[in-house]
């Protein structure tokens, strides 16, 4: 029986510790499946370390030489809100991109 695949938003706070089971798009965060990451720098709700340690994170365990494929934004003069519309655009595009679209 195969799995359901799945786009879930999951916290930052929350990948570093993503259950492999998880999925997010095609993968987990073992198996390495496609991520989208926005980081604002001046965030205080959410420090930036962590939103770099999910990233860094996310797909080591999966045993391959390269990390999954993955893509980060950096937003050095915003906060929690992260890129707000800048991002909501790049993550549409993606999505879109990885949806063959």
């Amino acid at each position: 029986m195969e799995e359901e695949q799945q786009l879930v938003r999951v916290p930052v706070e929350g990948l570093v510790h993503l259950r492999p089971r998880r999925r997010v798009l095609a993968g987990n965060s073992q198996g390495g499946g496609l991520a989208h990451f926005g980081i604002g720098l001046r965030d205080q709700v959410c420090p930036p370390s962590t939103g770099f340690a999910a990233y860094n994170q996310y797909g080591a365990g999966n045993g391959r030489p390269a990390g999954p494929e993955r893509d980060l934004h950096v937003y050095p003069f915003n906060g929690h809100e992260g890129g707000e519309a800048v991002q909501v655009r790049r993550q549409l595009r993606w999505l879109a991109g990885v949806l063959g679209h």
